[in-house]
Formats: structure tokens, C-alpha cells, sequence
């Protein structure tokens, strides 16, 4: 008998929210380098600002989107091991590369990175995902044993915790409770958010969160562009404070449900594809550093040129990406492949 993989149906609508997640990540990556917020003025730090601003979303989005698709089924062991291999065959080629045409410095610590990323935290969230991942059979407990209305409360109290009581508190640190927004803590809360929105009906009309979503991000944008000094552990910026965390859930409701022609879906379901592998390549540990001098926006960022250069930034990961994504695709199929005719004989 022949099996035959079913495929799951794609939402177009949250492709293009990856393909967006990752053009936010290197935006996030363009600005952090360099200073052009702070020393910018005109036309460019108005849409500079509108990127960073919005950038607050860009993780979040992948976890909810996670959670979305993941929840309530069984824990797959053997895709933590292809994403390990996955991104074990990024490092090291990418590594290679970059060593062979001197684009980064051969230190024994880049090298021991560039072979072992999930150990040295190379790549800060695929470790993360990867320790996130062992805690999802217990978060699908939590979602098939709660009721409706226990689940919804309980994240309404965990958001408070998190974003009012740990991250705007003045008095205290919220490192000291849930290891800011890279924690398992944050992670497991959006994907319960995201398993909640699959499994329960959304009550509230979704002109309430888009509502949300502008104001929310209105007050971002304000504070970044007047660069308003919040006291020292008043955290409104970071992903897990309580403006960008609104702004991550509403965006993920508004574009769970958007439907798009079937030549465009095919594209961003292409390019959504794309979105992991985008930020391995942007950020290797070989690679970052020079790779934001190439395109260092400090000295684009009176010229009105500066927005071509960060659309190059952002069209050159995905390039690389896709070619990787084809490389490794060929690997692990002619060596799974092999395996599953070796047990079949």
C-alpha cells in the first residue's frame, strides 16, 4: 500500500504575516546596528521609526502563529531533529562560506559556535524554541483540560502578571521572575494564546482590535520618535510589556482570517517558508556583524537612496534562504530516504 502525507491546508493569511515577521526580524537587525533613529530627521526616520515600531511584534507573531497550528497534537520528536539538522547545515555552510571568502574572523569560539548552535547559543531563539518545545505536552493538557472559560482567564491573569505587574512595576525586576521576552515563561503564554484562538471562537468584534492595534501602536511610535525616557524599570518597549504584547495578539487575530488570490498565496506560502531560514542567515555568528557593515545605515541616513539599501538588506536573506532551504531539502531527502529503504529491506 502506498502512503501518501497529507498536507495541511495553508492559511494565507498568516503566510503573509511570516513573510512580514521576517522582514520585521531584519528590520529589527538594519536599525539595532546602528544609530539612524537617534541621529535621522526627515523623510527617512518617519518610515524608520513606523519599522521599529512595529518590529515589537515580529517574535511574538511566530509563537502565536506556533501555538495556532500546534496545539493539541503530539509532540513530533523527529521535527526537533530536522530543525536541529536544519540549522546545524545553515552554521556550518554558512560558516564555510564565510570563512573561505574572509567575511568573519575564524576564532576558536565562532568555530565551536558556528558547529554546536544549539549548545552555544548561537541563534538565541532557536534555543529557546527548542527548550519551549519540551513543555508543549503539557501546555496541550492545559488546553484539553480547561474549560472555555477557566483557559480565557487564567491568560488574562498571566498577562496582567506579565506585562503590569513583572514589566511596568518600578519596583521590581522582571528578569528575576520570567527571564524577559526570550523566556520558556512568554513563549508558552503566546502559544496558549495562539492554541485558545484555534480551539474557542473570538468573542469580541475585530474593529476592537484593530482599534487596539493603532492605539497601542500610536503610543510606540510617539515614544520612539521623541525618544521619551521611561524610568529605568518601566519596560513599555519590550515584547512582553504591555503595548507590544496587545499589538501581537491584535495583528494575529486581523490577519488569522484574511484570504488573498490563489497566485499571491502560493507566493507568500512560498516565502513563509523562507521566514526561519532568514533569520539564520542574518544572524550567524560569522556573518552579523559584518554583514550590517555592508549595509551599515548610518551612512545612508540623510539619503534618500537609504530605503533601496534596506530593501537589498532585506531581498539578499531571502535569496539565501531559498537556496539554502533548496540545498538542505536534497540533503535530507536522499539521506531519510535511504534510511526508509534500509528499514523497508
Amino acid at each position: 500500500m502506498e502512503n501518501k502525507r497529507i498536507m495541511s491546508p495553508r492559511n494565507s493569511g498568516l503566510d503573509v504575516l511570516r513573510v512580514l515577521t521576517a522582514v520585521l526580524i531584519t528590520s529589527i537587525h538594519y536599525i539595532g546596528y546602528s544609530h539612524v533613529i537617534e541621529i535621522g530627521g526627515g523623510v527617512n526616520k518617519v518610515w524608520l521609526v513606523a519599522l521599529y515600531s512595529l518590529s515589537r511584534v515580529a517574535v511574538g507573531e511566530y509563537i502565536i502563529t506556533s501555538g495556532y497550528f500546534m496545539a493539541e497534537k503530539t509532540m513530533n520528536f523527529s521535527k526537533i531533529v530536522k530543525l536541529e539538522a536544519k540549522v546545524v547545515f545553515y552554521s556550518v555552510l554558512l560558516g564555510g562560506v564565510s570563512l573561505a571568502v574572509k567575511f568573519g574572523e575564524g576564532t576558536v569560539s565562532n568555530i565551536v559556535r558556528t558547529f554546536f548552535p544549539l549548545m552555544t547559543d548561537t541563534y538565541w531563539f532557536f534555543t529557546a524554541y527548542v527548550l519551549f518545545c519540551l513543555f508543549t505536552p503539557i501546555l496541550n493538557l492545559i488546553l484539553e483540560k480547561y474549560t472555555e472559560r477557566t483557559l480565557k482567564i487564567s491568560l488574562v491573569i498571566a498577562w496582567g502578571i506579565i506585562t503590569v505587574l513583572l514589566k511596568a512595576n518600578p519596583f521590581t525586576s522582571g528578569i528575576n521572575y520570567m527571564g524577559t521576552s526570550r523566556s520558556v515563561i512568554w513563549f508558552a503564554f503566546l502559544w496558549l494564546v495562539g492554541g485558545t484562538i484555534k480551539k474557542y471562537p473570538i468573542m469580541v468584534s475585530k474593529k476592537v482590535y484593530a482599534i487596539i492595534f493603532v492605539a497601542a501602536y500610536i503610543v510606540i511610535f510617539v515614544s520612539y520618535w521623541m525618544n521619551i525616557n521611561w524610568p529605568t524599570n518601566v519596560l513599555l518597549y519590550e515584547d512582553c510589556s504591555i503595548l507590544p504584547s496587545l499589538m501581537t495578539i491584535s495583528l494575529f487575530v486581523l490577519f488569522k482570517d484574511i484570504k488573498i488570490g490563489t497566485v499571491i498565496s502560493a507566493k507568500m506560502s512560498y516565502l513563509a517558508t523562507l521566514a526561519f531560514g532568514v533569520y539564520l542567515v542574518q544572524e550567524h555568528c560569522l556573518v552579523r556583524e559584518h554583514y550590517w557593515k555592508l549595509f551599515d545605515a548610518n551612512k545612508m541616513v540623510e539619503s534618500p537612496r537609504m530605503i533601496l539599501q534596506f530593501l537589498m538588506a532585506v531581498i539578499i536573506p531571502f535569496l539565501v534562504a531559498s537556496l539554502m532551504e533548496f540545498l538542505f531539502g536534497v540533503i535530507w531527502k536522499k539521506t531519510c530516504g535511504l534510511r526508509s529503504l534500509r528499514q523497508i529491506r
